[in-house]
């Protein structure tokens, strides 16, 4: 088991400096001033994750629902999210980038793309797709955990 211990520290350690390094190298080629980090992660959230409630971005970015509601309103000053009556429960709002928003989320893509084709196209394909598959196994086994703990 000691071994296996060392095996999990190891993975965790790379996880750790592959997302500090990546992230130090995006936010230099990404000097958006006008955007705090957490700003441009609710734009992910939204765009990309389908996440449109202020209580569901709280609960992923582990923050208050009032912070989240704080950098919304900031958010929809700059036209990046607009708030919308949910249809069906009047009493809720559903987030939605604006046309801003969209444009700046694509801006952040496109760069995200390019720093990791950068690297990931210096390995060869088979390791490429054993990493995403075993990627995509942690990520199931992490979500169907949480699930059944939130039950």
């Amino acid at each position: 088991m000691n071994h296996l211990n060392n095996v999990f520290d190891e993975i965790e350690k790379y996880l750790v400096d592959i997302n500090l390094r990546l992230n130090y190298e995006f936010n230099s080629e990404f000097a958006n001033k006008q955007m705090s980090k957490n700003q441009q992660l609710i734009l992910y959230l939204i765009g990309v994750n389908g996440i449109n409630h202020v209580k569901d971005l709280a609960y992923y970015m582990n923050l208050s629902a009032s912070a989240i509601s704080q950098m919304i309103t900031k958010m929809e000053q700059m036209h990046l999210v607009t708030r919308e009556i949910d249809t069906t429960n009047r009493r809720s709002t559903i987030l939605k980038l604006g046309s801003e928003g969209e444009a700046l989320l694509e801006e952040l893509q496109d760069k995200r793309r390019k720093i990791a084709a950068k690297y990931l196209t210096k390995m060869d394909e088979n390791h490429l797709v054993n990493i995403r598959d075993a990627l995509k196994h942690v990520n199931d086994i992490i979500y169907k955990a949480q699930e059944e703990d939130s039950k």
